[in-house]
């Protein structure tokens, strides 16, 4: 049997070795930054071949002319004979076949421009963009092939998301590599020298990171960082496409750029920016290229795949493609808890502001950005700011105006996640092909629920401002327009040595009135010679109406006053040309993501009372416990609890309410705890009344996505007999939606026999509430089951980030703590006291009803200073009652 499978094996690859094309790549001289590649075709039929070198790398939109650093390309017969060579263009040749069997063609490739779309090669390493390196035979670009790699003598690592050989990796130093295709070879960079490497598995795939140049990175907080990042992304769609997934990361001193593959990305960073703040500017990148893998190397246009190397690939899609991507980099960051829901509004609130603040924003559509990518957004002049705009933040502010519609037209249940899932499913999977621009609209309006032909006349296809607030408000989102009127001068100067030069003029400015042109040096203002900093200082002191005499200087003549700046005569000298600061013909939009009422321009504060509920007479005399949360999915919608059976919910930010009556197959008997996960469902914990045992046996779970309360039967962990279960607090992973659970267990409540204890228990769901582990006992020390100072009571849960569940709670020893760093497997063999509780917890303050000083516990899960600080007050009795 083994015997059979190695022959069939052997047979198989002798077969495919026929039909192939391979290449050699060697590097016998890296100081002189040549690649030297062969390409060997055998088994052709043709009478004439034809070879071409791309003029782009995918997923960079500009043709970048690769064929200029071609060298010495010669054809070979199998014999060793030279073959005539006829060059027909700038990036292609041809080769008339005469009966030969075997084809070499060999050429050097210089390689000195170190980015993520390019070749490099020094004696510190070698790195391989393979569109700009190896040539294709048009006839062969679809069959398989293999790649022998010759490092350099000192290169000891190849890294690459290549598939290895099946033969031995290595002979005589020889790395040996298949690919499906030639769009595989060209889509798997390499990375050749002595770079770190390290791996990690995350979402079932294995992930190798590659580091070329020293950096302050740390590997162990890029392990736990980066895993975070892909378990997030992965969770948008379901599933993770590849088995294998590299990282090539260059160190260097002016790096920041990345550039995605199906199965690999390459990221240029400067080698310190792990010591930002969070390693932010780092992992923002990883998010956008991992995020590439599905949206642009699966879901994608039609028009970008398979690719036309030869010459530009037309879409207007890339504010899909780019856009939506930079709105993930930034939301998956806020997922993982890098950034705070603060922090993440802002970035939006700044993409915003940057995109309608500027003059391109006015005459450039995002999807005629797009589409002409190729010829401006990479071929940036000094007037592309007043005529162009960047569909990576237009399209970001899309995609969140998009994920918004499609909440609020799905009440909830869905967001752009789904819209991106769905794409994902039916065109990669489903078809194997990209969407035309029609088919993306028509998928598009499904999720949104409404036709956008009017939206994409006014905001895809025109230029009109986005009505924020109107969207925004349907999320609870507040956008507060503080748009103004200011002097501003329209031209952005820089110092150069000792002269001020003029770098941009923005469209309609008094800088573009007064006739000053990119170029010109400002040597002086109203009699004085000036620096940058000094004339920066002069036209921010002048108020509107008021006016600025400039000297300036073009083509070596000076300007004066009395004559009108006259571009076409070079002899016009001793001008002094006069600006006006005033007119100012353009604003910029400053806009407040708030979660704040705005009332008249002011923010205030509402106290608004919640209605009782209808028909139920305990309520009305008992109104006491209140639980509140708030809907981290849709924020405008609000829930609440009380004793003994409230349920009170709010859709407009809790302007206004609704009540009604909790009911439960198991009874409803007050201590309600109200929390959401991160997907918007609705927990309602609370004590049992089941009449077919005995009273609060039981922790009763009632789940509801919906705001109106359509509640679930009902879950809990499994009761003890008798034993009553009270005094409950629930904390909700928002990553994994996993739900934590303690309370005191009585074995028999208000019994004062010193027989009976209280204990403090804990159970978890997994599965979002459906069901519950077996309650474990983490208390050692118990307490009486009198519900008063001598009963552990007040258990509160609190979450770390890698896995920490925290517990507090008090009781005859004072205040005691628990902890468990594995989600509860496991706990401390003995709870800690960490503080006496002065007066016990128990005790009453006049006109209120019931007043415990039980404690409360929360744990610092951002990426801040004080990340990871426990938090823990309480009330107590050392001053007196």
């Amino acid at each position: 049997m083994k015997k059979l499978v190695f022959i069939t094996l052997f047979i198989s690859f002798l077969k495919v070795e026929a039909q192939s094309i391979h290449y050699n790549l060697r590097m016998p001289k890296p100081q002189n930054h040549y690649f030297e590649v062969e390409m060997v075709l055998t088994d052709f039929k043709e009478k004439q071949i034809d070879l071409k070198l791309p003029v782009w790398a995918p997923g960079s939109y500009l043709v970048r002319e690769f064929s200029k650093n071609i060298n010495l390309v010669k054809a070979y017969d199998q014999k060793g004979n030279l073959m005539e060579l006829d060059k027909k263009t700038k990036n292609s040749w041809s080769l008339k076949i005469h009966g030969e069997k075997k084809i070499v063609v060999k050429y050097e490739v210089y390689a000195f421009e170190l980015s993520v779309r390019t070749s490099f090669l020094d004696l510190s390493h070698g790195f391989v963009s393979g569109s700009g390196v190896f040539m294709y035979a048009e006839s062969y670009q679809n069959n398989k092939g293999t790649l022998d790699i010759f490092p350099y003598s000192t290169f000891a690592k190849i890294t690459t998301a290549l598939p290895k050989s099946l033969i031995p990796e290595k002979i005589g130093g020889v790395e040996k590599f298949t690919f499906e295709d030639y769009d595989q070879l060209v889509d798997c960079p390499i990375e050749i020298g002595n770079q770190v490497v390290f791996d990690f598995m995350a979402s079932g795939v294995k992930h190798t990171v590659a580091m070329y140049g020293e950096g302050n990175y740390d590997i162990p907080s890029l392990k736990k960082d980066m895993t975070k990042i892909i378990e997030a992304e992965t969770a948008v769609f379901g599933e993770n496409p590849n088995k294998e997934y590299v990282f090539i990361v260059h160190n260097v001193v002016d790096g920041q750029g990345g550039l995605e593959h199906k199965n690999s990305a390459t990221l240029s960073v400067n080698r310190w920016t792990y010591a930002t703040p969070k390693n932010i500017d780092f992992l923002n990148l990883v998010a956008h290229e991992y995020f590439h893998l599905w949206n642009v190397k699966r879901i994608r246009p039609i028009e970008l795949g398979p690719f036309d190397y030869s010459q530009e690939n037309y879409t207007s899609l890339l504010w899909v493609m780019e856009g939506f991507t930079s709105y993930y980099d930034e939301l998956i960051l806020r997922r993982t808890g890098h950034y705070s829901q603060e922090e993440f509004l802002n970035k939006l609130q700044s993409s915003i502001n940057y995109v309608e603040g500027s003059v391109g924003a006015r005459v450039q559509p995002v999807a005629h950005a797009s589409f002409d990518a190729w010829v401006k957004a990479y071929r940036p002049t000094e007037n592309s700011s007043n005529t162009s705009m960047t569909y990576y933040s237009r399209g970001s502010i899309l995609a969140a105006i998009f994920d918004v519609m499609i909440i609020n037209n799905s009440k909830g249940k869905e967001g752009l996640d789904a819209f991106l899932k769905h794409l994902y499913t039916k065109f990669h999977k489903g078809l194997n092909r990209g969407f035309s621009d029609v088919e993306f609209k028509i998928e598009l309006e499904k999720f949104v629920g409404k036709d956008l032909t009017d939206f994409y006349k006014k905001y895809i296809n025109g230029t009109e401002i986005l009505p924020y607030a109107e969207i925004f408000d349907k999320v609870g989102l507040t956008v507060k327009d503080l748009t103004s009127f200011s002097p501003s001068f329209g031209a952005t100067c820089r110092q150069e040595g000792g002269n001020v030069i003029v770098k941009s003029i923005r469209a309609g400015s008094c800088a573009e009135d007064a006739g000053l042109s990119v170029g010109d040096e400002i040597i002086g203002c109203n009699s004085y010679r000036v620096d940058q900093g000094m004339l920066d200082g002069m036209i921010n002191s002048l108020t509107i109406g008021e006016t600025a005499e400039l000297l300036v200087a073009r083509d070596e003549n000076l300007f004066t006053e009395n004559q009108h700046l006259n571009l076409k005569n070079k002899r016009t000298r001793n001008m002094r040309q006069s600006i006006t600061i005033g007119c100012v013909k353009f604003t910029f939009l400053t806009l407040f993501l708030n979660f704040s009422f705005v009332i008249n321009g002011q923010e205030k504060y509402l106290n608004v009372q919640i209605p009782p509920v209808d028909n139920y007479n305990w309520y009305s005399s008992n109104e006491c416990e209140p639980s509140i949360a708030i809907n981290p999915f849709r924020p405008n919608e609000m829930a609440a609890g009380s004793i003994i059976a409230g349920y009170h919910y709010s859709s407009d930010s809790g302007k206004t309410w609704q009540s009604k009556e909790l009911k439960s197959p198991y009874g409803v008997w007050g201590d309600p705890v109200v929390c959401y996960d991160s997907k918007g469902r609705l927990y309602y914990f609370h004590l049992a009344n089941y009449t077919k045992t005995s009273w609060i046996d039981r922790i009763v779970c009632q789940t509801s996505d919906k705001i109106q309360g359509q509640f679930s039967t009902g879950s809990f962990p499994k009761p003890n007999g008798t034993k009553a279960q009270d005094k409950h607090w629930v904390v909700i992973d928002p990553i994994s939606d996993v739900v934590y659970m303690t309370w005191t267990q009585f074995d028999a409540y208000a019994s004062p026999d010193p027989k009976d204890s209280s204990f403090i228990m804990f159970s978890k769901s997994i599965d979002r509430g459906v069901s519950w582990t077996d309650p474990v006992r983490i208390s050692n020390y118990g307490g009486d089951c009198l519900d008063k100072d001598n009963t552990v009571e007040g258990a509160v849960p609190a979450l770390g980030k890698n896995g920490e569940i925290y517990v507090a709670w008090s009781g005859p020893r004072g205040l005691v703590f628990q902890k468990s760093l594995d989600y509860g497997k496991t706990w401390l063999k003995k709870e800690r006291t960490i503080s006496k509780h002065p007066g016990g917890w128990e005790f009453s303050i006049p006109g209120m009803d019931r007043a415990n000083g039980l404690p409360f516990l929360v744990s610092d899960m951002s990426e801040g200073k004080n990340s990871g600080t426990l938090y823990l007050n309480w009330a107590d009795q050392k001053n007196g009652k």
